[in-house]
């Protein structure tokens, strides 16, 4: 399967925008499927295709990243990123991926995809 970067939006945060949020001090990226309807993304939160999506998203993503955005590349080239449930919230409600160390910039990374055979 092929995946396709449809937007990217990257945005620079302080630690007093994330006030109680786990892993506040470090960059996060959320994948977002395009077309998706509101009740799909409630029904599918908790069943993401975390491992297709590290593989062959995220170097997309980032390919994407370093020619549109590179002070954010820059800071998040070298990071592995790994899955949480709980990636912007207490709850499970926001998933996605977290940066596995502090980066200079607390960056949120939202990227909207499409699938295609």
């Amino acid at each position: 399967m092929k995946f396709k970067i449809e937007s990217l939006n990257v945005a620079r945060e302080s630690s007093g925008d994330r006030r109680g949020e786990p892993y506040r001090y470090r960059t996060k990226m959320y994948i977002w499927p395009k077309g998706e309807s509101i009740l799909e993304n409630l029904h599918g939160r908790h069943n993401r295709p975390a491992d297709i999506w590290k593989k062959e998203v995220i170097p997309a993503i980032l390919e994407k990243l370093q020619a549109e955005y590179p002070e954010a590349f820059n800071d998040v080239e070298n990071v592995k990123w790994g899955w949480r449930q709980k990636c912007g919230c207490t709850c499970s409600c926001s998933p996605g991926f977290v940066s596995d160390k502090e980066t200079s910039g607390m960056w949120v990374i939202s990227a909207t995809v499409s699938a295609s055979e």
